[in-house]
């Protein structure tokens, strides 16, 4: 998770978040840390600053059953 001072101190930093991002031990929101997302990452988005620049990918592992996302990670490479 980044810095929250660094966000708080670069007001033109622009922090995104991969999907299903949670806290552990509780799962509060990047806000109450400080965090103000500018937007969630997907694959191949072509709205993020960088997508001319490099290619991502959003790993996901298949939901399974009727507990779908809850306490899901995600990797973003």
């Amino acid at each position: 998770m980044p810095d929250p001072d660094c966000s708080s101190h670069c007001l033109c930093l622009q922090v995104y978040v991969s999907p299903y991002q949670w806290s552990f031990p509780l799962n509060l929101p990047p806000q109450f840390f400080g965090i103000f997302p500018a937007g969630e990452l997907q694959s191949d988005d072509p709205d993020t600053p960088w997508a001319d620049e490099i290619e991502q990918k959003v790993f996901l592992p298949p939901s399974i059953g009727q507990c779908r996302r809850q306490g899901q990670q995600g990797l973003v490479a």
